[in-house]
C-alpha cells in the first residue's frame, strides 16, 4: 500500500500539479488523509518545491468558528494554567569557537521589544 501511495503522490506532483523547482505548493487536505498528504509533500520537496503549505479542513473546527464568531469560545471548567509574560528573553546561538552570538529581547517602554546584542 505504501508503494502505491508514493506512486500516486508522484503522479499528482509531476503531472497533476507539475511542480517546478523553487515553486511554493499550497495543499488543502481533509482529516484522515494524512498519509497521502505526507506523501505528496515529500514528493513535492523531492521535485524541488521551495515550500509546501498544508491546510487541513476540519468540519468541527469550522462549525465552532461560525458558532462563536462574535464571542470567546467557552473553556471547560477543568482547564487551568498560568499565563507567562516575560519582560526579558535571551537567545544563544552557539558557534564552534565558543564565541556565542547572544541576543537579549527586553520589553520597551511602548510595549514593543528592544533587541540588544550581548558579548560572548
Amino acid at each position: 500500500m505504501q508503494g502505491r501511495l508514493e506512486r500516486y503522490a508522484e503522479l499528482i506532483v509531476n503531472y497533476g500539479v507539475n511542480i517546478q523547482p523553487g515553486q511554493i505548493l499550497d495543499l488543502g487536505s481533509g482529516l484522515g488523509k494524512e498519509e497521502l498528504t505526507r506523501a505528496i509533500t515529500a514528493s513535492a520537496y523531492r521535485r524541488g518545491a521551495k515550500f509546501v503549505d498544508v491546510n487541513y479542513w476540519d468540519p468541527h473546527l469550522k462549525r465552532m468558528r461560525v458558532q462563536y464568531a462574535d464571542e470567546d469560545v467557552p473553556l471547560p471548567p477543568f482547564w487551568g494554567g498560568y499565563r507567562v509574560t516575560p519582560d526579558t528573553v535571551e537567545f544563544w546561538m552557539g558557534r564552534e569557537n565558543r564565541l556565542h552570538d547572544r541576543l537579549r529581547y527586553r520589553r520597551g517602554d511602548g510595549g514593543g521589544w528592544v533587541i540588544e546584542r550581548l558579548s560572548p
